[in-house]
């Protein structure tokens, strides 16, 4: 057996040694969320993706023009990459004159244009009234994708215009005695 005697005064702390040799640049880390989950390389992580929405809305707005911006609201959009889904609910009536068809024609722009892509965002309502009596205020909603918006502040606004060709627009109320609504959802694609 082997008798250890006490232990010693402890030494002096040598010097830092000389920095290593500088490491390879690594991947560079990124978050990918197909559908609702998420994937992040940075962190190796799963987790479940909040979709970024708003809404605004309007108590019996009213609205009696027939060509024009209805209401707007702004958002935000985080990525390139990302679609806006836009919807708008509320009533609409078309009136025609004279006891002409008409037809009136209810979409959205984006930053004061029209998303084409893939198409616009629209609805409309054509009247063939023989007397021009007919008086009705229909509950409307128009709902759609807008897919290659930049990230960053956007104007979206609801507007109301011709349905083109041979139609006269009639005599328009949005809005009438109801809440109003355009609710915006940034989604993945």
């Amino acid at each position: 057996s082997v008798i250890r005697g006490p232990s010693g005064i402890p030494g002096i702390p040598g010097s830092h040694g000389r920095p290593g040799v500088p490491g390879s640049k690594g991947d560079p880390g990124f978050c990918e969320c197909p559908g609702q989950v998420c994937i992040c390389l940075i962190t190796r992580e799963f987790f479940i993706a909040i979709p970024k929405h708003t809404q605004c809305s309007w108590d019996d707005y009213n609205f009696a023009m027939n060509l024009g911006p209805i209401q707007s609201c702004s958002f935000n959009k985080r990525m390139y990459s990302t679609a806006l889904r836009v919807e708008w609910h509320g009533s609409t009536r078309v009136k025609c004159l004279d006891g002409n068809p008409c037809c009136n024609r209810w979409y959205f722009t984006f930053d004061g244009s029209e998303c084409r892509n893939p198409q616009t965002i629209e609805g409309l309502v054509y009247m063939d009234d023989g007397n021009a009596t007919i008086n009705m205020h229909r509950q409307m909603s128009v709902v759609g994708l807008c897919m290659g918006l930049s990230s960053g502040l956007h104007d979206i606004g609801f507007a109301i215009g011709d349905c083109g060709g041979e139609y006269v627009r009639g005599v328009t109320r949005t809005g009438w005695n109801s809440a109003s609504r355009i609710i915006i959802q940034e989604i993945s694609i």
